[in-house]
Parts: C-alpha cells; sequence; structure tokens
C-alpha cells in the first residue's frame, strides 16, 4: 500500500501516544482504512468502505496489529477509541466488522497536500529549517513556567474515585495500620489507569475485582495498596491477575450489588 498519512503533534497529549502497542496500532489503523471508496464481498454479502473506513474482522486486526494482541485485546483497545470519539465500529450482519476513523481527513486530505506542495518547497528554500532542539526549547519555554516543571496527572477523574473509594474502604478494614492513611492517591489512580490502558482491562472488571479483594480474606490483607498491584507474583502473574483468577473461580452473585465502586458510578 502506498500514499502517506500525517498525525498533528498533539497525539503526544493521547492516551495511545503513552503505550507503544497502542500507538503502532493507532498508525496502522490510519495506514489500513481506505483513501478512497471501496466495495468487498464477505460471504457472498457485498459490503462498502467509505474514506476512512475498513472491513477487516477483529482476528485480522489481531494479527496487523502483531506479537501480543490477541481478539479480546483488539476488543478492549477499539472500545477505548470508540469511547474516546477516535473511531466508530459497527457489525455488518454477523460476517465482519465495519471501522471507520473519525475526521479521518485530518489525517489524509489529498486536496490540501496538492495546494500545499509547491508552498512548502518554496518555503524550505528560502528559510532554514528549525532544528528539534530548538522546538523543544521553544516548547518549554511556553508551557513551563519558572519553577519545578509542572507535570500534568495522566489518570482520568474515574481512575482517582475509584482509588479514594478503595483507600476509604481498606483503612476501615485495616485501621490499626496508620501508615496506609498517608497512601499517595495520585500513584494508585496512575496504576489503576495503567490496568485500562496498557492492560487492557476495562473499567467493569477493574470495580469488580477490586470490590472482590475488599471482600477476600487472603487478597484484603495483601493487597493494601494499589501502588503494588501490578507487581509480578512467583507465578509470573501479577497480582491483579491472581486475584482476578480467583474471583473467576468463586460465586461473583453478590458482585452485582451497587456498590461505591462499582465503575457505573464514575461514568
Amino acid at each position: 500500500m502506498c500514499g502517506w498519512i500525517k498525525i498533528h503533534r498533539s497525539i503526544q497529549n493521547n492516551w495511545v501516544f503513552d503505550n507503544a502497542d497502542y500507538f503502532k496500532a493507532w498508525v496502522t489503523i490510519l495506514m489500513e482504512v481506505n483513501h478512497e471508496k471501496k466495495g468487498f464481498v464477505f460471504n457472498g454479502t457485498p459490503v462498502i468502505c467509505d474514506r476512512g473506513q475498513s472491513a477487516y474482522s477483529l482476528n485480522n486486526w489481531s494479527k496487523m496489529f502483531g506479537k501480543g494482541w490477541t481478539v479480546q485485546k483488539v476488543r478492549t483497545f477499539f472500545k477505548h477509541l470508540a469511547n474516546d470519539g477516535m473511531i466508530i465500529v459497527e457489525e455488518v450482519k454477523r460476517i465482519t466488522t465495519k471501522l471507520s476513523v473519525c475526521n479521518y481527513d485530518t489525517y489524509q486530505n489529498q486536496q490540501q497536500t496538492d495546494n500545499k506542495l509547491i508552498t512548502n518547497r518554496q518555503q524550505t528554500d528560502n528559510k532554514p529549517l528549525t532544528t528539534t532542539k530548538e522546538l523543544k526549547n521553544e516548547r518549554m519555554k511556553e508551557d513551563i513556567p519558572q519553577g519545578k516543571p509542572v507535570v500534568e496527572d495522566k489518570f482520568s477523574e474515574w481512575d482517582f474515585k475509584v482509588a479514594e473509594r478503595y483507600h476509604e474502604k481498606i483503612c476501615n478494614i485495616h485501621s490499626s495500620i496508620p501508615s496506609l492513611k498517608k497512601a499517595d492517591l495520585k500513584k494508585w489512580a496512575d496504576t489503576i489507569r495503567l490496568l485500562r490502558e496498557q492492560d487492557g482491562h476495562d473499567k467493569d472488571i477493574i470495580g469488580q475485582c477490586l470490590k472482590f479483594a475488599l471482600q477476600d480474606e487472603f487478597w484484603s490483607k495483601q493487597a493494601q495498596s494499589l501502588k503494588a498491584i501490578r507487581g509480578k507474583g512467583q507465578n509470573g502473574l501479577s497480582k491483579f491477575e491472581n486475584i482476578l483468577t480467583k474471583m473467576n473461580n468463586q460465586t461473583t452473585d453478590n458482585l452485582n450489588v451497587v456498590d461505591p465502586l462499582d465503575p457505573r458510578n464514575f461514568s
């Protein structure tokens, strides 16, 4: 496939940029969707895909994204992209998945490029290029005030509220441990963000799993801090994955009760 796409520097402020697998997958989507209207036939059924659309199956996407991608991980990734207004996913008569990139023209606009080619060449001839170092210096002047650099939090309001709720409940369980009250909730919230963005767990699973940990005699002692819940154990699984495994092996009827930790309360 020939041609090009363009990506604005603002992608650095998007959550996909923080994860190498997600960023590669997002660029792959931009390169694989149609740059012009095309028609396909799947199992005898004609499917029309416009610019910025694709009719690849989830299994095909997992292969294109590369090592470590499963159909479930692709489904979760697409759900995050859809929730963020970056794509629209729809099932086509149960035979394949049609994916549409929102605002596709911002990534591939042929007319705008044709009009600017000559102008860009003239500017290159008449003015020296700004170096990468100069660009970084300019951005630092614009974005960072005098004194300590300001680091923007990457976690969402939902992440922080769940961390806050978990902290409140674990402190009630272990009231005799004063150090728990001094926990850094921002680090806990960032751990929850990583569970979503890097590990591919959705909000419902995270909420149910943390509630189970609070109710379980063993894990309520072992998971007193969320900061280390992604750490690997001797079996090669993280604490969160071990909690999830135990939860799935036990009766979960009581997890359907509406609870302050339920992600639906923070949507």
